[in-house]
């Protein structure tokens, strides 16, 4: 089987909306479907040859996860649902199949198909011709870029390939569960000598931990460790007048993370938010009730004016003025004392007024959010100077810096800088004042 051939003809698929679904009661029969053309994805992943392939693979990608997407959460999980999936959808193995679900078409994408891991230039001229986070579609643009992008791409084929492969299987397994236990449902059952839930509505939300007999502690406990912040976030909401963002809301306490690094996270197929016990701050909470204001309340005209003005304050960094950065940078490292900020520092050895600008916003950025740049002590050589630095290249200073300040988290889309923003607005954060009027405006 080609590759070409195959892709061209998964495209015209979904183009023309044909779509893997019954009018009447979805089956396991559909989801296979699904998982055919899924596989056929990862056997492409060891045939793509070149470039333009590569770009091939991603705009097939895009409109497969797009639609299975959609099958998931709207036909089998959402309002296009049969009454027994109703009666089913808060059950535990429907909740585990929705999760694995969302990490496919979410992390599957993020580290399989976006390529993070290039140099300045290459990823810019990725990102001018559509090869970002989104799911635009993109173009081949200059050969010889993506063919510096598929040589990356090559040399971690095998790591990705088994990534998304278990993603996959995990997915479909989980699905593959749900209508095991769909086919032998005769009514509610009761889960309470496995599964322990508690819930508590809290002005207007509902709040909600479920603790399986493995773990330590019960879902009333659970609740308890994150009630301060709950009742915190809600004050603050009420202060600014956008508590009905708040209200409605359902609110899921995890004790870990999925993603391992996540404090929180907003999911828009069933409108909740899970709040993680990495959360120790009301910042993370109000970051994804931003994500439920975006989608929920903020109109498209205010989302169209926010994301143009994102744009319009968004630079990158030079590979020229990258170098004066480094040249700085090690100026500054042999003319500080043990102890001093190296990468705040390097600000005042920078000449270059542009440049000197752009530094700032990244470091007042980085500042914001992980303190990376911000942080960093000189206190054991050279080699622990130049980590400091390349890695304040690949997390700050080779993204998106937004010259009206927010959070290095900012530059990955629009919609989390407002996210951001509305946090820092919400908390009552010291922000910068454009960003502040602006987002006065819009909401």
């Amino acid at each position: 089987m080609k590759l070409l051939s195959r892709l061209q003809l998964i495209q015209e698929l979904y183009t023309n909306e044909i779509d893997f679904t019954l009018n009447e009661a979805i089956t396991i029969s559909d989801v296979k479907k699904w998982q055919k053309e899924f596989q056929a994805f990862t056997k492409n992943i060891k045939r793509i040859k070149n470039g333009n392939e590569l770009v091939q693979v991603y705009n097939a990608w895009n409109i497969w996860r797009d639609k299975f997407e959609k099958f998931v959460y709207k036909r089998l999980f959402g309002t296009q649902q049969s009454n027994a999936n109703k009666e089913m959808k808060d059950s535990v193995v429907a909740k585990e199949a929705a999760s694995k679900v969302w990490s496919l078409v979410m992390q599957g994408a993020e580290n399989f198909f976006y390529i993070f891991d290039m140099p300045n230039n290459i990823r810019k001229e990725m990102e001018n011709n559509g090869l970002d986070r989104g799911r635009g579609k993109a173009k081949y643009g200059d050969g010889e870029a993506w063919e510096v992008a598929y040589s990356i791409f090559d040399k971690s084929r095998t790591k990705k390939y088994n990534k998304l492969s278990r993603l996959g299987r995990e997915a479909f397994k989980s699905l593959d569960n749900y209508f095991e236990a769909l086919k032998n449902y005769t009514g509610a059952e009761s889960e309470s000598d496995k599964w322990q839930e508690y819930t508590i509505n809290m002005n207007g939300a509902k709040v909600i931990a479920v603790s399986s007999e493995k773990k330590v502690e019960g879902a009333d406990e659970m609740i308890k460790k994150v009630l301060p912040i709950l009742k915190k976030v809600y004050a603050m909401l009420k202060a600014k007048r956008f508590d009905k963002v708040w209200r409605g809301s359902t609110i899921y306490v995890d004790p870990v993370s999925e993603l391992q690094s996540a404090a929180a996270r907003y999911e828009l197929y069933d409108d909740s938010v899970h709040l993680y016990f990495l959360a120790r701050n009301p910042h993370e909470m109000v970051h994804e009730l931003g994500h439920r204001y975006w989608h929920k309340f903020l109109k498209p005209a205010a989302q169209n004016e926010w994301e143009e003005f994102i744009k319009k304050n968004t630079v990158r960094l030079s590979d020229s003025e990258l170098d004066i950065i480094e040249k700085a940078f090690w100026k500054t490292y042999n003319n500080i004392k043990v102890g001093e900020m190296l990468l705040l520092r390097t600000y005042d050895f920078i000449k270059d007024e542009v440049v000197k600008e752009k530094y700032r916003a990244a470091v007042q950025a980085d500042f914001n959010h992980d303190r990376l740049l911000t942080s960093k002590k000189i206190e054991d050589g050279e080699k622990s100077a130049a980590r400091a630095l390349r890695n304040a290249k690949n997390y700050v200073l080779n993204g998106p810096i937004i010259m009206t300040t927010i959070t290095t988290y900012s530059g990955k889309s629009p919609d989390e800088a407002f996210c951001e923003a509305f946090a820092q607005y919400v908390t009552n954060f010291k922000m910068n004042p454009i960003v502040r009027q602006m987002i006065i405006k819009i909401t």
